[in-house]
């Protein structure tokens, strides 16, 4: 099979861009800290229990910003909330038993009372 035309893998990338943003559950894919997770084009945010993570990409370059919640209350993590219209598939080398299917997606994620009256 021929590799795609520059002007159809272009046309991917741009409607890949417009896709929505959505989470799904870390379904041991990442590291087990992660409970949520974002990606798209040139972007990743990944959501522990408590701090998150952006990675930004462009090209070979890659910066991550690592933001963590001090003096929250105890116990607090991400709250996925609105399930999304899809599902997210992760089929990738041969191995199946690593393949993941069918993983919900979310349109929202909440800390819960990170500080007192603060979501």
């Amino acid at each position: 099979m021929a590799p795609p035309s520059a002007a159809t893998e272009s046309k991917v990338r741009t409607a890949y861009g417009k896709l929505p943003l959505a989470f799904t559950p870390n379904a041991g894919l990442m590291r087990r800290r992660v409970r949520y997770y974002a990606e798209g084009a040139g972007f990743g945010f990944y959501f522990a229990r408590d701090r998150v993570a952006i990675a930004l990409t462009k090209g070979k370059r890659r910066e991550v910003l690592h933001l963590s919640f001090l003096g929250t209350r105890a116990n607090v993590h991400p709250v996925a909330e609105r399930p999304g219209p899809g599902t997210v598939n992760h089929m990738s080398g041969a191995d199946r038993s690593r393949w993941r299917t069918g993983l919900r997606t979310y349109d929202r994620l909440r800390y819960r009372n990170l500080w007192p009256g603060i979501d």
